[in-house]
């Protein structure tokens, strides 16, 4: 986390009256998260951390500035204990001005992607620019740059983060807990994991877990090795299940996964304690992060589905700060904390008027008023999407045996609900010994091409959901290892967007009939732009407005499509670039069943 700037006994004698406080917020009334209340209470802030709370006449000097809070609720900032800041396509520069208009003063990201793609030096480049800005980083070691699709039998890419390169951060001074190592790794006992997570739990540092679709003897020993936290229930019985074995429950609230409304019944329904939950986006595609935002909606949307307002904020505050052993320095408005402070009008409505970040007013009716610049990238970080050589439309071929003309096969589901993708079947008409799609019936074409100029794979099969009426939509950000994935109506248009991607060095393509609709520039990395927030928003909100007219129904399309991509344990029928993948049962699946 970023260092503040004041000294806990600089506040002792502020605290006194010994000395004036900088600034005072006069006559608001306190979501006191600690006590589960609201009562009237000023608060003296000394530099970047609060000295005092209640009557703090004694703390104001000539030289204190007092702030008037007369009307609203005083909130702590909010806490979000697991994003991947890269689905929002911003730099971290503009990532904090995104989130920090919504409330959130404090992230925890691993940048696992970043060290997918660039390995370490990408990893601690991103940590040294969030240290720039206002947003305070709790830092998680990315278990999935090293891991990737390692428990499924498929390679990593080359220039990622080395389990040595695990070891090393744990003696980083920002590192403050292990992201996400999904269970069936360990409890297959990886001797990498299992090996990191006894260094780990020796220096204290929380092991944050990714169960997707464990079983109850599974869930127990991932949580024996160490696990105490989960971001992947969806169902409403799974989370009570890893609740009552100490598993903390982060309600994901995310693109593509809204999940808050059903797992709030575990509080309102089961009546479980709202201690053992907090918020998650994980993933946050940037109309998201613009037009709902990140913990906020998470806490509105539970207090729609009948969570006390003082829970619902206790939830996206304290219980995350708690997760990571952060409680003395951010979650509550009390004395020692971090100055991190909403200003609320109507908890219900939880509509933000003021954030103050670190003891200065960053946010005033919406506005950013900080002035955050971004740094000058390093040159590595550019032109990372390498293809072997420019693919053609036949690249996305698949062949059926010889002398059939229709073949049984296996095709991806998607919703746009969920990030499962459940398998269908379907029978497809062969020509010419290809197996043809069938769009009349919603069957496209997918593909994953390496992007790592590596092996030069392609995988190919067919996905269902997408609703394509015609052209192709091809990315760079997919899951857990970054390749290039393309769903479309026919292989030409596919072709085009994925060289296209390498011309510009990754990011979101859109396309039709040859033309290119819609795209999306993501030169860092090939998973990051290095545009101003707005335009970053004005590119999106075109790309999804370009989708919609080309059919899709989904609210989220591109995070969909990442997740028809291989993700661990996150089942079932997935794409790769080696072909199709049964992430349940850990093995390759043919596309052609006959």
């Amino acid at each position: 986390m970023n260092r503040p700037h004041t000294k806990r006994r600089e506040l002792i004698d502020v605290a006194m009256g010994r000395k004036s406080a900088d600034k005072i917020l006069r006559d608001g009334k306190l979501v006191n998260v600690l006590t589960s209340e609201i009562h009237p209470a000023d608060v003296a802030i000394k530099g970047d951390r609060i000295a005092a709370v209640g009557d703090v006449k004694r703390c104001e000097g000539s030289k204190t500035e007092v702030i008037d809070a007369k009307g609203a609720y005083l909130v702590p900032g909010l806490v979000e204990p697991h994003l991947h800041f890269y689905h929002g396509y911003m730099n971290v520069t503009n990532f904090a001005k995104a989130v920090l208009i919504h409330g959130t003063t404090t992230v925890a990201d691993g940048f696992n992607t970043a060290g997918i793609v660039g390995g370490v030096k990408a990893v601690r480049f991103l940590i040294e620019e969030f240290k720039q800005t206002p947003l305070k980083l709790v830092f998680s070691i990315p278990i999935g740059a090293y891991l990737q699709n390692r428990e499924l039998g498929i390679s990593p890419a080359p220039n990622s983060v080395s389990s040595e390169d695990l070891v090393k951060m744990l003696d980083w001074p920002e590192t403050l807990g292990l992201e996400e190592p999904p269970f069936l790794p360990v409890t297959e006992k990886d001797e990498v994991l299992l090996e990191l997570f006894e260094k780990a739990i020796e220096k204290r540092i929380p092991i944050t877990g990714h169960a997707c679709g464990i079983d109850i003897p599974a869930l127990n020993a991932y949580a024996a090795a160490g696990a105490i936290s989960d971001h992947e229930s969806t169902d409403l019985l799974d989370a009570v299940e890893k609740a009552r074995v100490g598993i903390k429950i982060l309600m994901r609230q995310g693109s593509g996964a809204p999940n808050v409304k059903e797992l709030s019944k575990a509080l309102t329904e089961y009546h479980l304690s709202s201690r053992g939950f907090s918020f998650c986006a994980d993933m946050a595609a940037p109309e998201k992060l613009f037009h709902e935002g990140d913990i906020n909606e998470a806490i509105r949307v539970a207090i729609k589905a009948g969570v006390n307002p003082v829970t619902a904020i206790q939830m996206g505050t304290l219980n995350a700060a708690e997760l990571y052993n952060q409680q003395l320095e951010i979650g509550s408005i009390a004395p020692g904390r971090i100055a991190d402070v909403l200003f609320v009008r109507d908890l219900r409505d939880f509509d933000i008027v003021r954030v103050i970040a670190n003891g200065e007013i960053v946010v005033e009716d919406g506005k950013l008023l900080s002035i955050l610049k971004s740094p000058r990238y390093p040159d590595y970080m550019y032109a990372t999407v390498k293809l072997k050589r420019p693919v053609t439309p036949e690249d996305f071929n698949l062949y059926a045996p010889k002398g059939k003309t229709s073949v049984k096969a296996r095709i991806i589901g998607a919703d746009g609900l969920s990030l499962y993708t459940p398998e269908r079947i379907a029978t497809l008409e062969v020509l010419d010994g290809v197996v043809l799609p069938d769009q009349n019936r919603d069957i496209l074409r997918i593909s994953m091409i390496d992007r790592h100029g590596a092996t030069g794979e392609i995988g190919n099969g067919f996905v269902t959901g997408f609703k394509l009426k015609k052209g192709a939509i091809a990315r760079s950000v997919c899951t857990l290892c970054m390749n290039v994935v393309v769903v479309g109506t026919n292989s030409a248009d596919m072709a085009f967007a994925v060289n296209h991607l390498e011309r510009i060095g990754g990011g979101d393509v859109v396309v039709a009939d040859g033309k290119i609709l819609a795209q999306i520039e993501l030169p860092l990395l090939g998973l990051l732009s290095d545009d101003p927030l707005e335009k970053v928003i004005e590119k999106s909100d075109k790309a999804y407005d370009a989708i919609r007219k080309l059919g899709c129904p989904f609210t989220s399309p591109l995070t969909t499509l990442a997740f028809c991509c291989a993700s661990g344990e996150i089942g079932k029928i997935k794409i790769f670039q080696g072909g199709l993948i049964d992430a349940e049962k850990a093995e390759r699946a043919s596309v052609v069943l006959d």
